[in-house]
């Protein structure tokens, strides 16, 4: 599952997302998803609320169970406003 998270490209800027709604449909994501599955989020940080939606994003990666998931965070340290880029993917209890 792949979460794009800011505008739609070429979309309303008047219309971000928001951390609210994007835990919620993680929550759900990692109800159903397959093991093996993957969710991705790429956390687009430069509009209004873009930072505080990435940190709730990250926070929920970070609270996955380490017996069921491996997760993985990727960002540029010397840019700004670059993406976060968020991965957790579902394992079997065997795996870990």
């Amino acid at each position: 599952m792949l979460f794009n998270l800011g505008y739609l490209p070429g979309g309303n800027h008047s219309i971000p997302t928001k951390g609210e709604t994007t835990l919620q449909a993680l929550q759900a994501a990692s109800e159903i998803l397959l093991e093996d599955g993957m969710i991705n989020v790429v956390a687009y940080i430069g509009h209004e609320g873009g930072y505080e939606e990435a940190l709730t994003v990250e926070e929920f990666i970070q609270g996955l169970s380490p017996k069921n998931w491996r997760t993985l965070k990727i960002s540029f340290h010397n840019k700004k406003k670059s993406p976060m880029i968020l991965v957790a993917q579902r394992c079997a209890l065997s795996e870990v």
